[in-house]
């Protein structure tokens, strides 16, 4: 069973206090803290790449690894139940990724999720939250390049298992995850890197119940320097 029972009035409060912000968002913003800034590459973004900012992965040779933080809000149901109600929980996940392609491309992504309790139903019960490492693939398609777009927009499906854990039984059990997102670009004056700002749709499947939901995510994109591409007419 995915559920607790308490007896007091709900509240968005309660949803808030059910909440556990992973220590690996303290680590993403570490890394963003510690960004090296540029200055032995002999590239600049105004020489190594094409200069627009919307477009920087029409500059990558097919590689790009990166990490993000994301945040949304769930809506789960136990279907079966007589009193079963959509209810919203808070996601946090933290994600580690690494693309192959240029247009079309194939994905492999690690991710932590951190799931809170849910807020309470009118009879009085509320869904349990969970942690989570998943594992997925996923394949991706930079719509912007491909249809002529000023800015790079790319879509991405993916799909995998996850090893999740009740925090309070520390009971352990698997479940599929699939996502859905939508993605925008930005280069950043730092070579190599780019941020990604996306609006993605996760599922989780758990045994007892299901949930779907949506929400942002902002991602650190690290682009080998090896591998952009110069601009025409530019030389290395």
């Amino acid at each position: 069973m995915a559920i607790t029972r308490f007896i007091h009035r709900p509240g968005w409060q309660a949803l808030l206090r059910g909440q556990r912000l992973p220590l690996g968002l303290l680590l993403l913003l570490a890394v963003l803290a510690q960004a090296p800034a540029q200055g032995n590459s002999s590239l600049s973004p105004a020489t190594s790449t094409s200069g627009k900012w919307f477009t920087p992965l029409a500059d990558n040779a097919g590689f790009a690894t990166t990490v993000g933080y994301q945040f949304a809000v769930l809506a789960t149901i136990e279907p079966g139940r007589t009193d079963a109600a959509w209810l919203p929980q808070l996601l946090h996940r933290v994600s580690l990724s690494n693309r192959y392609g240029d247009q079309l491309g194939l994905s492999t992504n690690l991710a932590l999720n951190s799931v809170g309790l849910s807020l309470f139903s009118e009879y009085y019960y509320r869904y349990r939250g969970f942690d989570s490492l998943a594992g997925s693939l996923g394949f991706f398609a930079n719509i912007g390049q491909l249809t002529g777009l000023p800015f790079d927009l790319e879509a991405e499906i993916s799909g995998g298992a996850a090893l999740a854990m009740y925090p309070d039984t520390y009971m352990l059990f698997f479940m599929p995850v699939l996502d859905a997102a939508v993605r925008l670009f930005l280069r950043t004056p730092i070579d190599g890197l780019v941020l990604s700002f996306s609006l993605e749709a996760p599922f989780f499947l758990p045994a007892h119940s299901f949930s779907v939901g949506g929400g942002l995510s902002l991602r650190l994109v690290y682009l080998p320097v090896s591998r952009v591409r110069p601009a025409s007419g530019n030389q290395p």
